[in-house]
């Protein structure tokens, strides 16, 4: 094979369509990493099926809906089987909520220490605090509102024994779970 030969070989690998598209490819990447930086800061949120992260924190809740109880138990001739095993239901959600509330925590827990380790949170380099509540105050980067509910969370725990409401345990499970979606945001965007 003459050398003119192999250098024409040489030519239509190099100039075939895959291999020069993944040159452009990687070459815009390498020019426009700043700019391609800026716009996955942008994006708030990204769900995929099973998976969704959320970068952007707002804690709003959702509003409440209106159960229709059967005509027998809204009505005044209220069964009295019916009112026990509404008592046990109730119950049970109750402590369901409590305990996923709980699990939740131990997660916010998690993210936090993974965001402490992290250079630009300022808590690399130095031991983190035991209290998460502290923790999530001496980073930079998350959002007042994000350590606003964590208190929340942290004062509603803290009532459970005392008094229990229900309304308060599930507002703070909801936030609980939008703050979990908010620090994987974090952790992936960084």
């Amino acid at each position: 094979m003459k050398t003119s030969e192999i250098a024409l070989e040489y030519l239509r690998v190099i100039l075939n369509w895959p291999a020069l598209i993944s040159v452009v490819v990687v070459y815009f990447i390498i020019t426009q990493r700043e700019a391609i930086t800026r716009l996955i800061d942008r994006i708030k949120q990204v769900n995929f099926p099973g998976v969704g992260i959320q970068t952007e924190y707002n804690s709003e809740l959702p509003k409440e809906k209106s159960i229709n109880l059967p005509s027998s138990i809204s009505s005044g001739k209220k069964d009295e089987d019916w009112q026990n095993k509404i008592a046990i239901l109730d119950k049970d959600f109750n402590n369901f909520i409590l305990l996923s509330l709980q699990s939740n925590k131990v997660i916010l827990k998690n993210l936090l220490n993974a965001l402490w380790r992290k250079p630009e949170f300022g808590g690399f380099g130095s031991s983190p605090p035991s209290d998460f509540l502290k923790k999530a105050q001496q980073l930079s980067n998350i959002a007042p509102k994000a350590i606003e509910d964590l208190q929340y969370i942290e004062e509603t725990l803290s009532k459970v024994s005392k008094e229990f409401s229900r309304k308060d345990i599930t507002e703070a499970y909801i936030k609980s779970n939008i703050m979990i979606d908010y620090f994987r945001g974090l952790l992936v965007r960084r």
